[in-house]
């Protein structure tokens, strides 16, 4: 009979008695660690696929910040919302934008490094201003959203596009 796989949390929770990792659970709402594929996955490499699924998280944080940032000037709602904003909340949202990418070359080095010591401690570091990332991202898309919701004028819109 052949030896049944160990399951993604079973996996996990062995790595993270070695490396103190975050609880199983929250990171996995988060960012979807259940779905790695353990064929695909040596246990060796478990902690790279899950610095992988974290910088996936982070990466479609920092693009709603790119968004308001920088809008694609091709992007008729990016340079909408960036409307909204004044250059004073521009500032004040660069300082979390500055954090996500801090983090995202936290794991860009880790990449490098190959070393699961390493791994561990990004996934730590980051995983400890996980909250306050997704408080900002919640923060910012809910003035874009309010953005949609005022009562709007389309030729005057349209006309500030083009």
């Amino acid at each position: 009979m052949a030896k049944e796989e160990p399951s993604v949390e079973e996996v996990y929770t062995k790595l993270s008695k070695q490396f103190s990792l975050p609880p199983f659970e929250e990171l996995d709402m988060e960012c979807e660690l259940s779905i790695i594929d353990l064929k695909d996955v040596k246990e060796k490499y478990f902690l790279r696929a899950i610095a992988r699924k974290i910088e996936d998280r982070l990466s479609f944080f920092q693009d709603i910040f790119a968004e308001i940032l920088n809008p694609d000037l091709g992007s008729v709602g990016s340079l909408y919302e960036s409307h909204f904003f004044d250059d004073h909340e521009k500032e004040v949202l660069f300082v979390p934008f500055q954090k996500l990418m801090i983090a995202q070359r936290n794991l860009l080095e880790a990449h490098t490094l190959l070393d699961n010591k390493n791994y561990a401690n990004v996934i730590q570091e980051i995983w400890s201003q996980y909250p306050s990332f997704k408080k900002e991202v919640l923060a910012l898309t809910k003035k874009m959203k309010e953005s949609w919701e005022k009562q709007l004028d389309p030729k005057e819109k349209l006309g500030y596009f083009g």
